[in-house]
């Protein structure tokens, strides 16, 4: 633990030590970026762009439910999922993909199109949904395969019409139908309902996951998988809940609300991360994700809980929160973690670059500089649980001045200093990052340092907006602003 403990580099350091204290690796994504904008090779942003927003989701209820819990009452009962295509695109005129799943947990019974949203659009035109003669490739070669096994799930490939006009409405489709029996009870860590480029009819090459818009080949930036888990129990001895109290219940949020994010824990702890998303940007349902949402692929936000005896914990997440439309503003200590404020490490990122949208939040105390700093086990008579985060819903583009790092309305050698590393370690009224960004480049380095000294010393140029009085930032970059106070 001490390696890392105190280690100066910001929020990327200490997402790394607790990354290589806990020896996580990446856990099973629900939410995936397929095709990634950013990619130059996709000829994004413009006409041409690869990537759309159409969206594939698995989904339980047939309509939005991507994840479902099971008891043990429900071995050997059927399990039906729904294909729904989140339609943005038109004309959108066929589609593809593959779905796997795990068949020592699933059994695959029947797949097909009737009685879905697809079925009333189709004019006579060619649909191959079929779990006949699939095979999972194990050696891909580009489309082709060199080495299969025969199953792992069921294909679809659809196009509405070939003779006529024909297309998907714009909205929230289904597209296809499968029934499965649940042949065992997963483990704690569940078991997928996964979209695939892996699957493959016998003699034919693997189906790719694709959409047809206007007679083009698109592919949806987004793919949000289906999740099974077992029941989880009355009193987890490891999890995390939106909300007060230890609760099964949806969090149901007010706009600009604060609310708790609560955690169980059987031992003192000593750190723990956890990465919070919402499937996609116009929806309202926050659920704790593990392993979907980091910096970069290698560094995906796993939940975890680190124990003073250095064993890792994967809690259980039992509810989800609903809030109106708005992001998250701001996430701070709760009040089990105020205790430990100078002892510790405290990071989040409200815009991952990967996973998103959601954020991810870091904590560790620090060991090297107090033996004795960890969250205390919570007490108390039930399910007792320890207030760890507050999260603020809200504008998170707070009103801010460029290059103030002290918040007293002037510019002057100090800000220069607490805009260095060692600097920030110096008392200061704000917390705000974006203060500190006196160039404007959506990073924090050197130049910052020597921007503010030219323009205390040598007359140097303002800085960019909002200088010299206050207001929100008009670049979109990663630094943020939790609090700042205007003169």
């Amino acid at each position: 633990m001490r390696p890392c403990a105190g280690s100066p580099g910001g929020s990327r350091m200490v997402f790394l030590c607790l990354s290589l204290l806990t020896g996580a690796v990446p856990a099973q994504e629900r939410i995936r970026v397929i095709c990634d904008p950013q990619d130059p090779g996709r000829e994004c942003p413009g006409l041409e762009c690869l990537c759309i927003d159409d969206t594939l989701e698995i989904t339980f209820d047939g309509d939005t439910a991507s994840n479902l819990s099971v008891d043990p009452a429900r071995v050997g009962q059927p399990v039906t999922v729904t294909v729904m295509l989140e339609t943005k695109s038109a004309p959108l005129q066929g589609w593809s993909y593959g779905v796997s799943h795990d068949e020592t947990i699933l059994v695959l019974e029947q797949v097909g199109t009737d009685g879905t949203d697809a079925k009333k659009a189709y004019q006579g035109g060619f649909d191959a949904t079929t779990l006949e003669r699939i095979e999972t490739c194990l050696e891909p070669q580009g489309r082709n395969c060199t080495k299969t096994r025969p199953g792992g799930g069921w294909i679809s490939a659809l196009v509405l019409s070939l003779t006529q006009p024909a297309e998907l409405p714009l909205g929230r489709n289904s597209v296809a139908r499968a029934r499965y029996v649940l042949e065992e009870l997963p483990g704690q860590g569940g078991t997928q309902v996964r979209f695939t480029d892996r699957l493959l009819r016998t003699g034919s090459p693997t189906i790719d996951i694709n959409l047809t818009v206007d007679g083009k080949s698109r592919t949806p930036t987004h793919v949000i998988d289906g999740f099974i888990e077992p029941e989880p129990p009355e009193c987890p001895e490891t999890a995390l809940y939106f909300g007060a109290e230890a609760s099964r219940s949806d969090l149901r949020l007010e706009e600009d609300e604060t609310f708790p994010i609560v955690m169980r824990h059987q031992e003192p702890a000593v750190g723990f991360t956890l990465a919070v998303k919402t499937p996609l940007e116009e929806n309202s349902i926050w659920e704790f994700s593990s392993g979907s949402l980091g910096q970069d692929p290698d560094r995906l936000i796993p939940l975890e809980v680190v124990g003073v005896s250095g064993e890792t914990h994967a809690p259980w997440t039992p509810n989800r929160a609903l809030s109106p439309l708005q992001p998250v503003a701001r996430v701070e200590r709760g009040s089990a973690l105020l205790p430990l404020a100078g002892r510790d490490f405290l990071v989040y990122d409200l815009t991952p670059a990967l996973g998103g949208p959601g954020f991810i939040v870091g904590y560790l105390t620090d060991l090297a500089s107090d033996a004795n700093a960890r969250i205390p086990v919570p007490s108390g008579d039930g399910c007792a649980v320890s207030e760890v985060l507050r999260v603020t819903l809200g504008d998170s583009k707070a009103a801010f001045r460029r290059g103030d790092g002290d918040g007293n309305g002037r510019i002057s050698i100090l800000d220069a200093i607490l805009a260095l590393p060692i600097g920030r370690r110096l008392p200061s009224a704000v917390d705000c990052d974006d203060a500190f960004d006196a160039d404007d480049d959506g990073r924090q380095t050197i130049r910052d340092v020597i921007v503010i000294i030219q323009y205390v010393f040598q007359g140097g140029r303002a800085f960019p907006q909002p200088f010299p009085g206050c207001g929100p930032d008009p670049t979109n970059d990663p630094r943020e602003c939790a609090a700042f106070t205007c003169p």
